[in-house]
């Protein structure tokens, strides 16, 4: 008998790349309420959260690198997702 239970208990944090960081930043705060919890103006990035996961919003200028950027602390995912266990489209 095959198990179908996840291999995961949830999501804790996603990271999107977007074009405008203040437009994506006003989106998830002032439209969805969400709480900025933190800032990487060097990056640059915002870190917001509506309490119980955590969204990273990069700012990428090429909208070709939207396609390919991996911050340097998500590289393990790729390493990981090679073996046949990465992400679903639907």
């Amino acid at each position: 008998m095959q198990d179908n239970a996840p291999l995961t208990i949830g999501v804790d944090h996603v990271g999107l790349a977007v074009k405008n960081l203040d437009s994506a930043r006003r989106f998830f705060c002032e439209c969805l309420g969400w709480k900025l919890v933190g800032e990487n103006l060097s990056y640059p990035a915002s870190f917001v959260s509506d309490g119980n996961g955590v969204v990273t919003l990069w700012q990428v200028e090429d909208s070709e690198k939207m396609r390919t950027v991996r911050p340097p602390s998500q590289r393990w995912i790729a390493s990981s997702c090679a073996q046949g266990c990465g992400p679903r489209r639907a």
